[in-house]
């Protein structure tokens, strides 16, 4: 379908007065315009019509002009315009050497141009609004349709002229510019047609010829487990769809639901009938270990790319836990809520990654024993830490410059503003640009010792010559001569509609199919037969992988030259790029790119391994100003292939030379080049950029390009260079290149490179600025060192001496290839007899059959082979050390790297990324910690360190066998298989004896006893049709859990959780007892009571949707039932899903055999409990039943009936028995019913402390800032702060004078104007650079470790356990609210301390076990009520005894807790009216919400004879890792504004004096920005409010020096609190 189109919106069209852009004009009524334009406007811009007129003259003969319909003008016509007039406005003109008069009119920059609309046509969004009104394909139509007239009507398509199709043209409407095939009346060659139009009917009918196999060889590769879309299995879901929202209908699908529905559906759907539950089970415990939410992702209407990211676990469940990590880690949802998707070498943002990795997906905060007991040092008894801050930062540039892959991909979904179809469902990958971080990095500290990323790896200048032509070597298919793996070539080389063909064409290393080697290999000539054809017909099978299988020979050589050569030259080269293979005269070439193994070079190169490189430089012009690129130079390691060769003649003019286009050489190859053709290396300024040899690259190619920085950018240079060290005033090295008078390149200049942390020999030695520096030639620079160095790279072991198997380990940091890459000959196994004896192999240079060769064989050369410990594999290691020597007796190792700071590639920094992600994967606390995590999940919240030790051998051996069948593969570490069996399958999640241990077990998630229900119960419909399970908003239900909705990365409760009772008491955990609270725990039993009497519904607070109760089909919708109708009335048309299972002991599908109450119990008891039904629940149960069984369908109604408060059945939120089995009695908790009182006596004396807290770690130097009277602390807080800064003009000025700060004036954060006023009226003050301590500690005590610190620093779990109780030296310690309590109530000797959460069961409201009444949780919405249905006399008698499992004890305490209390508290709290009630309503904020609560418990102080309240708020959202101020300031403005109304309401209820707000996080973050947002830091400021609080005062001390030099600054501006 070729169409013109026509009537395009002139969006974002500029008028055409404007310079530097290229104007369109169209003459749309040729032969009716010879009295030009009925609406002339040449008289007002007669410069407009003489740019037409002269584009006719100079550019078209006179024979061509009038019938020119399509004009572009140049880009400066010299007109003015302010007002626009000339935009879309006409232009009489005389065509040139005529009379003729025409007319034209200036056009958007498409108008009148033909498009290839086949794809279109299929994707337009409004096709299924036609198609369901019966309506033709309004794409298709016009070209299908078969009309006469005239030609131009039956070619031409016009936009709609719709208001809301112009309004999104030019984002998302305009998605065929691929597929242009040039201007009206303009001559297109074939060969330029887009592919669609390159038909075999267009051929034929230009009267050439289809030849049958012409075209091109593609690769075409499905996602994991992908399959064909088959629409008539159902299970349609909602993807977002190119087009307008408005047009797109959920009643175009089987099922009605919304976009962002979409991911429940189907985790519910798959969840619930998956046959493999086993696997779906595993799942789900690692999507809670590896968390990405919507509620930090802003992706939810999605669906693909959610439930892609699940299946990274359905996938491997059962594989291998490094092939998960890395699936996840690249993944883009993780990406994005780690906050490291399109993070840059020099920004910091990739600290919560890395951090989050480390703490939540791989080690956890603390070393483990293989047992999963804390390890502890001796000398503070304390646990010993697996990482601290500088861990964090230092693997954190290795997540540097991730970004998704920019290829639109087919058949994926896009975003839902269809600005861009996002890639989502393939891995992230790493681009060609200067965002990767390419410097060293150390590795974790373990058993007291640090080494490199990269250690152990061989060195890249010690493979064996022409690696790419050895066994092994590893070529992968492409479809053109574009590096995939090394540093991208610009686009344009490979743009077909790029005019200049001297930016596509050039030298290419072409095989030779005659006598290349290579060519054979990579052709799979002959590796078939068939015997229908010649027995001598090469027969091509290209695959997409090819490892040569033996050595072979390189073919042919050449000399270099400006234009390369079209010579087969294989033997000349340092190393291939990409080779091309020409296989047929008909159908495109073929290439292939070598992938070198994994190598490294030395950060530091030998002496006499050096020489300067220097980038090719360029200019652009922008806004009339020249901006110079390039131009810089850098030192380069002379042994590797990384710059292109630049010769000069005898005059001195120089110029590149090459084999084929893009190609690098090293050093000394550049040099031979240059003499073979009468030239050498030289010191050039200037080079003339040579296209043929790919000198023509790019700077900035693309704005949308994430290939920024592509093509070979460096041309080496005769002049030598040296490398320098800068070291910080913490030992930390910036590697710094000396290129004489050249400009440096900024990442390796003085005081603009990146620091790493060297392993310096001897502890504490290095050279320091304080101390003079101390080296030989080193010199100060500011607070560092510069000095230059010597490289010594020397043998360690000598012939005089065979180290042991764990010394070579551990002694050698080199690796090396196996010897057998080399020709034969070229190294020797070792057969003497001492070499025999030891558990390695020795590969020298030099023979060695008996002991005395050995003083002369073993030397640098020499190759050790052991058993990688880690593996199992065989481990090659160098015989060599490397030393950075900086004289004065100070020397570190010299680190590895895996990638070039010259010419860097995807390649290596993505084995770099794997050896990151094996530093966490082999970390020996791996294996326990997530056996213990997996435990946990599956099978016991407290697992025996027996028990973890067997899973964490299994995961660790990749082994595991039991009652003699086996799991997984010995050898294989991290196998999940082996791992999950044992976890299944060990005695501890087998025997029934622990079933009767009160510690064994867990509690059980709400999801996961959902889900039980129904697939126990049978949901389904009754006609058996299939229906998504659309059982959504369950976190707005109260349930407390959804799939892809965890409340932060630390999923729904945190592993560590304690609950106040016998958990807590024998120091325990039971994570899941977390959303035992009120709202939830009433939530889950009303969401589960609708369920067996009105089915998945959203009747009578069902958790389903209003759309659940559709007819099925629901399409076209036939109507839904009535909540309140009979459930039965609608079964002939199929009612919705409901529980469809019928007791066994029935004998059919109604009670035929007269089944007891007890029979029928012990059904439901074997399904739901595992037959763990204890007998005081079995009688409440019996008795629920026997008062059901009623009506004209009794069995029905009482099986329902017992279903219904099955819900409230201890026992089924657990998993081990409730009761010992062998107990007899049962103990009765007390629960006395509290009465209103009808007259209550005002209460005198109340006082009330709110604690607001804001979770994330909130910024809090945006919050308050210096701004006068301070010296330097202002410009410092500008400089430190970067984009974070609030300027002073911006901020609220509060006076400061008379609290002892160094500013007399700071300024609040412009959102907190209701604190400003508190403020200057007395009622508000601020407590400066708060955080946890557990002594006071100095800047030098903290970096030597003498005095303690809180653990995990900067974790936000623990972190927020610390803030809210104030005693960081105790874990067990109660939070701070809840001691004040229990120290009140204890004082007044009776309970007049009450507490209130408004969100959730915060840790700061705990008090002692038994002295306080527990926390009454509430939520924003006021008490949480039982639904009408519900009798609560029987939740009470299920829950009332007390039972010896502890998690059940939990339960059934904390459910008791809640009939009574809600039902109080409903009663006296429930219909209290707020005088700001429309106050509170109308911020629309859930904090707004919460303090509206706060106040209406306030307010019922009489009736609930409250003395002291203690109240707590949440506000979540405040870990700005990716935000520079937006959402801080959307925060708190929602935290200000309920503040102001929650003021207003106490000065109403005349309370405001006894009231106080304080506010806290868990810490503070850093002053510097990671170039996005902030990350964690430490001492933070927050502000306390009341009527009585010492106001008008910044109480503390506030930092008198934000310099990384201030005496609290522990690095990014992370503060130590004072």
């Amino acid at each position: 379908m070729l169409y013109r189109i026509e009537n395009l919106p002139l969006v974002n069209t500029p008028s055409p007065c404007t310079t530097n852009v290229i104007h369109r004009f169209v003459r749309k009524d040729a032969g009716g315009d010879g009295d030009g334009c009925d609406d002339d406007n040449s008289e007002y811009f007669p410069e407009i019509a003489d740019a037409i007129e002269d584009s006719l003259l100079s550019n078209f003969t006179l024979s061509q002009r009038d019938t020119v319909r399509v004009l572009d003008t140049p880009t400066s016509i010299g007109c003015l315009d302010s007002g626009d007039d000339a935009l879309g406005a006409s232009f009489t003109v005389t065509i040139p050497g005529t009379l003729s008069l025409s007319c034209w009119t200036h056009s958007y920059r498409d108008e009148w141009d033909v498009f290839v609309f086949n794809e279109w046509a299929v994707i337009h969004p409004g096709n299924s609004k036609f198609y369901i009104n019966s309506k033709p394909n309004p794409i298709a139509n016009v070209a299908e349709q078969q009309n006469t007239g005239n030609l131009e009507d039956l070619v031409t398509l016009s936009f709609p002229p719709w208001a809301f199709h112009a309004s999104n043209f030019d984002n998302y409407r305009w998605r065929f510019k691929p597929n242009r095939v040039g201007s009206w009346g303009e001559r297109v060659t074939f060969n330029n047609l887009p592919d669609p139009a390159k038909s075999a009917h267009v051929v034929t009918d230009l009267g050439g010829t289809v030849i049958e196999d012409s075209g091109h060889i593609v690769e075409v590769c499905g996602s994991p487990g992908e399959v064909s879309n088959d629409p008539a299995k159902g299970n349609h879901y909602h993807f977002q769809k190119f087009g307008d929202a408005e047009m797109e209908h959920p009643d175009t699908l089987d099922q009605d639901h919304e976009r962002w529905q979409g991911k429940q559906l189907v985790w519910n759907t798959v969840s619930v009938t998956a046959p493999d539950q086993l696997r779906h089970r595993v799942s789900w415990a690692f999507a809670s270990i590896f968390v990405v939410t919507e509620l930090d992702i802003d992706n939810e209407q999605h669906t693909e790319a959610w439930a892609n990211f699940y299946d990274i676990f359905v996938r491997n469940a059962s594989g291998n836990f490094f092939s998960m990590l890395k699936e996840v880690s690249f993944n883009v949802l993780m990406g994005r809520m780690l906050t490291f998707h399109g993070s840059k070498s020099l920004s910091y943002n990739v600290e919560r990654n890395n951090g989050e990795i480390m703490q939540l997906f791989t080690i956890g905060l603390y070393m483990l024993n293989q047992d999963g007991t804390l390890v502890i040092d001796k000398a503070t008894g304390q646990p010993v830490p697996t990482y601290d801050n500088e861990d964090i930062i230092n693997f954190s540039r290795g997540w540097t410059n991730f970004v998704m892959q920019e290829e639109q991909r087919d058949n994926a979904e896009p975003k839902f503003d269809q600005s861009w179809v996002e890639n989502q469902i393939d891995p992230m990958v790493l681009p060609t640009s200067e965002g990767r971080d390419f410097f060293p990095k150390q590795t974790l500290l373990v058993d007291g010792n640090r080494g490199y990323v990269g250690d152990q790896m061989p060195r890249c200048d010690q493979m064996p010559e022409k690696p790419w032509l050895r066994q092994g070597a590893v070529w992968e298919f492409r479809t053109s001569s574009q590096s995939l793996m090394g540093k991208q070539d610009p686009l344009r080389w490979f743009d077909e509609t790029e005019p200049d063909l001297t930016e596509r064409d050039g030298p290419r290393l072409v095989l030779d199919s005659d006598v290349s080697s290579l060519y054979a290999k990579l052709c799979n000539l002959n590796a078939q037969t068939d015997d229908t054809k010649t027995s001598d017909l090469l027969l091509f099978t290209f695959r997409s992988t090819v490892i040569l299988d033996e050595d072979i020979l390189c073919d042919g050589t050449c000399t270099a030259g400006q234009d390369g050569t079209a010579e087969s030259c294989e033997c000349s080269i340092d190393e291939p790029r990409t080779v091309r293979i020409d296989h047929s005269p008909t159908i495109a070439p073929v290439w292939y790119e070598y992938k070198r193994p994994p190598c490294i070079q030395m950060a530091y190169p030998e002496p006499g391994s050096m020489n300067s490189v220097k980038e090719i430089g360029a200019t652009s012009s922008y806004e009339n100003k020249t901006i110079s690129y390039g131009n810089s130079a850098m030192c380069a390691d002379s042994r590797y292939a990384v710059a292109g060769t630049t010769c000069c003649d005898g005059n001195g003019d120089a110029t590149n030379i090459c084999v084929f286009k893009g190609e690098r050489t090293t050093y000394q190859t550049a040099v031979d080049r240059c003499a073979a053709i009468g030239y050498s290396t030289c010191s050039w300024d200037n080079v003339t950029v040579n296209k043929n040899c790919g000198t023509n690259i790019d700077y900035g190619q693309d704005e949308y390009s994430i290939h920024t920085s592509p093509g070979m950018r460096f041309s080496w240079s005769s002049e030598p260079c040296s490398m320098s060290a800068q070291i910080d005033q913490d030992g930390k090295v910036a590697i710094i290149h000396n290129v004489g008078l050249n400009t440096v390149k900024g990442r390796v200049g003085v005081d603009t490179g990146t620091y790493f942390g060297a392993l310096w020999d001897g502890v504490g030695s290095y050279p320091q600025a304080n101390s003079g520096c101390g080296g030989i030639g080193c010199q100060a620079q500011g607070t560092t060192c510069i000095c230059p160095v010597t490289v010594q790279t020397t043998h360690v072991y000598d012939g005089n001496y065979l180290p042991s198997a764990s010394d070579v380990i551990s002694q050698l940091h080199i690796g090396a290839v196996s010897p057998s890459m080399f020709d034969p000959g070229h190294y020797h196994l070792c057969t003497a007899p001492i070499c025999v004896q030891q558990s390695y192999n020795i590969f020298t240079r030099i023979l060695a059959e008996v002991d005395n060769n050995l003083v002369d064989s073993v030397d640098q050369e020499t190759i050790f082979e052991v058993t990688n410990p880690k593996t199992g594999e065989p481990l090659f290691l160098s015989n060599t050390k490397s030393t950075v020597d900086l004289g004065g007796g100070f020397s570190f190792r010299n680190p590895p790297s895996y990638n070039s700071p010259v010419d860097p590639t995807q390649r290596d920094a993505l084995y770099e990324t794997d050896d990151i992600l094996n530093q966490y994967f082999f970390h020996p606390n791996t294996a326990p910690f997530i056996a213990t995590k997996l435990i946990q999940h599956l099978i016991t919240s407290n697992p025996s360190p027996r028990y973890v030790k067997v899973v964490a051998d299994a995961f660790a051996s990749g082994f595991y066998s039991s009652d003699g069948i086996n799991f997984g593969e010995i050898g294989d570490y991290g196998n999940l298989e082996a791992t999950i069996a044992a976890v299944m399958l060990d005695s501890d999640a087998r025997s029934s004896t622990l079933d009767d241990d009160a510690n064994h077990g867990r509690a059980r998630e709400p999801l996961l006893k959902i889900i039980h229900m129904y697939r126990s119960m049978e949901l389904s419909t009754s006609s058996g049709a299939n229906r998504e399970i659309d059982m959504l908003w369950l976190l707005e239900r109260g349930l407390g859990q959804e799939a892809f909705r965890a409340p932060s990365v630390f999923s729904f409760f945190l592993s560590e959780y304690q609950p106040v009772g016998p958990v807590l008491n024998r120091g325990l955990v039971s994570p899941e007892s977390q959303l035992f609270d009120a709202p939830k725990l009433i939530g889950f039993i009303n969401g589960l009571f609708s369920l067996p009497a009105l089915g998945l519904t959203d009747c009578e607070w069902g958790l389903g949707d209003s759309r659940s109760r559709l007819w099925l089909p629901d399409y076209p919708d036939g109507g839904k039932f009535d909540c309140f109708s009979n459930p039965d009335a609608f079964e002939s048309q199929g009612v919705p899903l409901r529980l469809r299972w019928t007791p066994p002991s029935w004998g059919s599908q109604v009670n035929a055999n007269g089944a007891s109450a007890a029979e029928i119990i012990s059904d439901i008891d074997l399904l739901l409990t595992g037959g763990k039904l204890h007998s005081a629940s079995r009688d409440v149960l019996e008795q629920i039943y026997q008062t059901a069984h009623t009506g004209s369908d009794p069995d029905n109604s009482a099986l329902r009936a017992v279903i219904q408060y099955y819900a409230a059945v201890p026992e089924f939120h657990i998993t081990s028995n409730l009761i010992d089995s062998k107990s007899t009695t049962t103990t009765v908790r007390d629960a006395p019913e509290i009465e209103i009182p009808q007259d209550p006596v005002p209460v005198q004396g109340y006082k009330a402390i709110v604690y607001l807290y804001l979770n994330g770690a909130s910024d809090s130097f945006s919050m308050l800032a210096p701004i006068e009277g301070c010296g330097p602390l202002h410009s410092q807080y500008l400089d430190v702060r970067g984009d974070i800064a609030i300027q002073s003009e911006l901020l609220l000025p509060i006076n400061a004078t008379t609290s002892n700060q160094p500013c007399s004036s700071f300024g609040l954060h412009p959102a907190l104007q209701n604190i400003q006023n508190l403020y200057t009226q007395g009622d508000a003050s601020w407590v400066s650079n708060v955080g946890p301590l557990i002594q006071p500690i100095t800047k030098a005590e903290f970096f030597a470790g003498t005095k303690p610190v809180p653990n995990a620093l900067f974790a936000h779990n623990t972190q927020t356990q610390v803030t809210q109780t104030v005693f960081a030296q105790d874990s067990s310690a109660g939070g701070v609210l809840g001691r004040i309590g229990d120290a009140i109530n204890d004082q007044e000797g009776e309970e007049v301390f009450s507490a209130y959460s408004i969100s959730g069961t915060p840790k700061v409201l705990e008090g002692a076990p038994g002295v306080s009444r527990p926390a009454d949780v509430l939520t924003g919405l006021g008490v949480s009520k039982f639904g009408n249905l519900i009798d609560t006399s029987h939740i009470e008698t299920l829950s009332q005894n007390v039972v010896s499992n502890i998690h059940g004890e939990t339960f059934s305490a904390s459910l008791t807790n809640t009939v009574y209390r809600m039902r109080h508290l409903d009663d006296a709290v429930g219909n209290f009216a707020l005088a700001n009630e429309t106050c509170f309503n109308n911020l629309n904020a859930d904090i707004a919400s919460q303090l509206k609560i706060v106040a209406r418990v306030m307010g019922s102080r009489d009736i609930l004879q409250a003395k002291r309240d203690a109240f707590y708020t949440y506000i979540g959202g405040f870990d700005t890792h990716s935000d520079n101020g937006p959402l801080l300031t959307y925060l708190l403005t929602q935290v200000d504004g309920a503040l102001g109304c929650f003021k207003s309401e106490m000065d109403s209820q005349g309370i405001w004096n006894n009231v106080t707000i304080v506010s806290a996080s868990e810490f503070g973050r850093t002053l510097t920005s990671n170039g996005l947002g902030t990350d964690h830091a430490w001492g933070g400021n927050y502000f306390i409010l009341g009527g009585n609080v010492k106001g008008g005062l910044i109480h503390g001390q506030y930092p008198a020096d934000l310099t990384d030099q201030g005496s609290l600054n522990i690095g990014r501006g992370r503060l130590i609190p004072t």
